[in-house]
């Protein structure tokens, strides 16, 4: 497949989620009213043990590769959720997207 038209469809399918997520938000919010804030938080590639579960050799040193690479330490994750928590009760933080800066 042509590099052009493998991004074209990863991108088709990255505007599908976005616009799903979307959906989930303005639903969860609908449902809670002002009672409860919502915020999605959507990480990159972060430093797991998920490789360790892998049985294929080659994708599972591809993992531990690229982890090594340039995959986050998880308390980045736990500082995005800190800091939608942490806002006032008047802020409702929607969505936060965290990945690695090598990520892209």
């Amino acid at each position: 497949m042509p590099h052009d038209e493998r991004i074209e469809r990863e991108s088709c399918v990255d505007r599908c989620y976005r616009v799903w997520r979307a959906a989930e938000i303005t639903s969860s919010k609908q449902e809670a009213g002002d009672r409860l804030r919502v915020t999605i938080i959507s990480p990159g590639f972060v430093r797991t043990n998920f490789a360790d579960t892998v049985t294929n050799p080659e994708v599972k040193a591809q993992l531990s590769e690229s982890q090594d690479k340039f995959a986050m330490r998880p308390d980045a994750i736990a500082r995005a959720i800190a800091f939608a928590i942490e806002q006032p009760a008047d802020v409702d933080v929607n969505e936060i997207i965290v990945r690695p800066t090598a990520q892209g």
